[in-house]
């Protein structure tokens, strides 16, 4: 349970920094908490528990797929229109 809540919490924190300054890091490192999650109920062993491995797989792939879709936004930016964004 913990690993789920820290997940979220950190994916939480890094979308709100967004809101001080857009980075492409940011997105990168929702994915990866993203994948983690995915991957998380193999390496702590609760693979079998049904639908706990379906939630955290269905709910990694959407920080995936939305934290991908905002890197794919934010690369078409260059650095100079990433420091002006939100101001």
């Amino acid at each position: 349970m913990w690993n789920a809540v820290l997940v979220g919490a950190l994916v939480l924190v890094l979308a709100q920094l967004e809101y001080v300054s857009l980075q492409r890091w940011e997105e990168i490192g929702e994915i990866i908490l993203g994948l983690w999650l995915i991957a998380s109920p193999f390496t702590f062993g609760y693979a079998e528990a049904g639908s706990l491995q379906y939630w955290h797989f269905v709910l990694g792939a959407i920080i995936v797929l939305l934290a991908t879709w905002e890197l794919w936004q934010d690369w078409r930016l260059s650095d100079k229109e990433l420091a002006q964004h939100g101001q």
